[in-house]
């Protein structure tokens, strides 16, 4: 459970005037795990140690722009209080930015993976599209054959007839002697 410091009680503990926390949690709040209630701010106590830095940044004579910059370098965590149905949520930003960061590299590594299972997929596809267009193509030069070897029975089966008729016409002229003597 976290223990809450009222301003008062940070200015005693930290022997910072309550105005300079004031001025503190106005310009650099991010830095400071801290909550609202009613109209006072009420500061975590692990908070103390970032305000002792933050007045000796000021004593340095750094401006705010340098103090902010000071602390994320210095791996102070940057912390937003976001009110959600009368809840308080304190979120640690570069705990927040490195879980969003890892959670892209995840989703990258996943969506590359995705990519490749669907090109392979793909390769798949077209090695079967391409076995099918060569099956059908064989399929229909050995029936093309079939049909011309089928023209050429029929054809020569014609011609046997044909002859055979012929021969039979033949045999209708000739006469009752040639018939008999087989000229």
């Amino acid at each position: 459970m976290r223990n809450w410091l009222t301003i008062n009680e940070l200015a005693e503990k930290t022997d910072v005037p309550h105005q300079t926390i004031r001025r503190y949690i106005s310009n650099h709040s991010h830095h400071l795990l801290m909550k609202k209630e009613h109209k006072s701010y009420l500061i975590a106590e692990e908070s103390i140690d970032t305000v002792l830095r933050i007045r000796e940044l000021y004593a340095e004579g750094k401006n705010i722009k340098e103090v902010d910059n000071t602390l994320a370098n210095m791996g102070i965590p940057m912390n937003i209080t976001v009110e959600d149905d009368e809840k308080q949520v304190s979120i640690n930003m570069g705990e927040a930015l490195l879980q969003l960061q890892k959670d892209m590299d995840e989703q990258k590594k996943f969506n590359e993976k995705l990519l490749e299972t669907i090109q392979a997929q793909n390769e798949n596809m077209n090695k079967q599209q391409e076995y099918m267009n060569k099956q059908q193509e064989y399929i229909s030069h050995t029936l093309e054959k079939r049909d011309q070897k089928l023209i050429e029975v029929l054809k020569e089966g014609m011609e046997v007839r044909k002859q055979i008729a012929a021969s039979e016409e033949k045999e209708k002229k000739k006469g009752f002697w040639q018939k008999l003597f087989k000229f």
